[in-house]
């Protein structure tokens, strides 16, 4: 075999290998990422208010109580805003798998819902009569929902990042929470309180709470994230 033909061989076999010749890629770096999990707990837990019914009273009842405070037998918050602030890139909270309101057996579901900007929500009123609702807001137009019975569907969206409270008129304990997100790190905690975030870049994050009975909270210290899963347990009085 020829010189050539032997630096030729020699060439090729380290390509082959991955022996660092000029055509050969270092794979990229893997990304470090953590996760974040909250747990909102109250310390003193709201009386519950009724609301008393004036039209439908044969399908609802006399009197409803409002689902506005809803917490588990360990005082763990349900339907709370959790959002993160930082400047770090990337992540996410966890959104709502469908923009759907269900207005059904006198009350509506979910509480609160959190949307990106301009994506629509979706409503549907499964009961037999009449329900009319109206959104409050300060950045979006506000609406009027005249929802006939078993309307299968009817849509809305709202574009501009705000909280957006949308009321019964007829049935005045009918309450939706519409938490339209300026980013991807809003969560809603759940049954037990909880809130998660994922994929989040280390390094420091201000926590933002929102509750329809509280108001709104910034905690005052930052939580440091690494490329682990931290947790917190947040007492709000």
């Amino acid at each position: 075999m020829s010189s050539k033909q032997q630096g030729l061989r020699s060439l090729v076999t380290a390509l082959l290998l991955g022996g660092g010749g000029p055509l050969s890629a270092e794979a990229p770096p893997k990304k470090i990422t953590g996760a974040l999990e909250i747990t909102i707990r109250v310390k003193t837990v709201l009386p519950p208010q009724r609301v008393q019914v004036i039209a439908d009273s044969e399908k609802c009842g006399v009197e409803r109580t409002e689902k506005s405070f809803q917490v588990d037998d360990q005082k763990n918050l349900h339907y709370a805003a959790v959002w993160l602030v930082s400047d770090r890139t990337g992540g996410e909270g966890q959104f709502n798998t469908k923009n759907e309101i269900v207005l059904e057996k006198c009350d509506s579901s979910p509480r609160v819902l959190v949307v990106r900007p301009g994506e629509f929500v979706h409503i549907s009123n499964h009961d037999s009569f009449l329900y009319h609702l109206h959104s409050i807001s300060r950045r979006n137009p506000p609406s009027v929902f005249v929802l006939p019975p078993n309307l299968k569907e009817t849509k809305t969206k709202f574009d501009q990042p705000e909280i957006v409270k949308i009321v019964g008129d007829i049935h005045p304990w009918v309450k939706i929470f519409v938490v339209v997100a300026s980013s991807p790190l809003y969560s809603i905690t759940n049954g037990k309180g909880e809130a998660r975030f994922e994929h989040l870049e280390p390094g420091s994050y201000k926590v933002h709470l929102w509750h329809e009975l509280l108001g709104e909270k910034i905690l005052e210290d930052s939580i440091v994230v690494t490329g682990k899963t931290e947790k917190r347990t947040i007492e709000w009085d």
